[in-house]
């Protein structure tokens, strides 16, 4: 199959509110396609690929104290981390490790893009995790355009609504506590952090009831099943936060406890690698 030969037009304005539009012209051996529309998405009443990307990131539920950041500085401002903490992010979230895979029926490479960020308080954890899925969910498709076979056997071109719009979660352990009291809501919070494409757990390690506790274990085994991108933060390093998580938990042997913590670190050791250590003053301290 041939890939589209795309060309980008000289920009014109839209017809209705003057935005800048650009023709396209896109083809496939002996296809070709123009396109050249009057008006732009939002005053043809479209919902554009951006429109998707903000709903999708406002359904994330990100705290609105660390809604603004973005990673990549693309969608709002950076966050003032160092070159060294920027290097050890990026290294970690390209991070992979053999998966199943159904179709191939074989263990392939998969990315991991999980990553273990931890420090103090006030070192600016959250608001780490808050850029990076800013960055992930609002960044634009590497790919607008998509080759199909035809019935008879032909390449054609079209193009691609959302191919790479990512869902998106930000939960915290205080969330589940509150989401456990109101029984339902908590099914639904669960499902869906289970099958995101991107998934903030905040605060890991806090004091939290067994349910709670119990849930996030379950969350966590059904994130690492399905290479799911995960972004951990806590006081506390891996191995201390399970072990006080772990231990909130009611009803098991002490044995049961050290065989389930030791399983719940060997699954994030695997999905995060190193974690992610930030350190230095409280940066509330000077607000």
């Amino acid at each position: 199959m041939t890939a589209p030969s795309i060309v980008r037009g000289d920009p014109y304005p839209c017809a209705s509110c003057g935005a800048e539009l650009r023709p396209l012209s896109y083809a496939v051996g002996r296809f070709a396609v123009h396109s050249r529309p009057e008006q732009c998405d939002h005053c043809a009443g479209r919902v554009s690929p951006e429109d998707r990307r903000r709903a999708a990131f406002d359904a994330a539920g990100v705290p609105t104290m660390h809604a603004l950041w973005c990673f990549a500085g693309e969608h709002g401002p950076q966050p003032d981390f160092g070159r060294d903490v920027r290097s050890h992010v990026l290294e970690r979230l390209r991070r992979t490790r053999l998966a199943p895979d159904r179709e191939r029926g074989a263990h392939v490479p998969r990315e991991t893009r999980s990553a273990w960020i931890c420090g103090p308080v006030g070192t600016g954890k959250s608001t780490l995790a808050a850029s990076i899925l800013r960055t992930a969910v609002m960044r634009p498709e590497g790919r607008q355009f998509e080759t199909v076979e035809t019935a008879d056997g032909y390449a054609t071109v079209r193009p691609v609504e959302s191919g790479s719009i990512r869902s998106a979660l930000w939960l915290s352990t205080g969330q589940l506590d509150s989401a456990n009291l109101g029984r339902g809501s908590g099914a639904e919070l669960v499902a869906k952090a289970k099958t995101t494409g991107l998934l903030v757990l905040d605060d890991i390690g806090e004091p939290c009831g067994p349910w709670t506790a119990r849930t996030i274990a379950q969350i966590i085994r059904a994130r690492y099943d399905a290479v799911g991108a995960t972004l951990f933060t806590s006081n506390l390093d891996p191995a201390a936060a399970i072990a006080r998580m772990v231990a909130a938990r009611e009803g098991e042997t002490d044995e049961e406890v050290g065989v389930n913590r030791q399983r719940l670190t060997s699954v994030i050791r695997e999905m995060c690698g190193a974690p992610i250590v930030l350190d230095g003053e409280d940066r509330r301290a000077g607000r």
